[in-house]
């Protein structure tokens, strides 16, 4: 997982200067594109919480559910994490 303007600041740099892709190099365009976006859709999604979230239920609820996908955000990181770096298919551990 990742911080807003992750891509721009960090991952793109990174590429750049320890993996000799080009800025423009087509094969990185996904983090070139996001490193904009991710910010845009990011001030957009503060925007709509500070508009619609005005009462103490609206935050208690809004808590719940972004605590909700960030757990879920993080099991499907330790997936492909498992699956990619350890070798460990997911359909392999789950009972038959």
């Amino acid at each position: 997982s990742q911080l807003v303007g992750e891509n721009g600041e960090v991952v793109v740099p990174a590429l750049v200067r320890h993996y000799g892709f080009r800025e423009d190099d087509p094969t990185i365009g996904f983090f070139t594109e996001h490193a904009f976006a991710d910010v845009k859709h990011g001030n957009e999604m503060y925007d709509l919480v500070d508009r619609h979230v005005v009462s103490e239920d609206d935050k208690r609820r809004a808590e719940i559910w972004t605590t909700r996908m960030c757990k879920l955000r993080w099991a499907s990181f330790n997936e492909l994490y498992r699956e990619t770096v350890e070798g460990i298919r997911l359909e392999d551990t789950l009972p038959r």
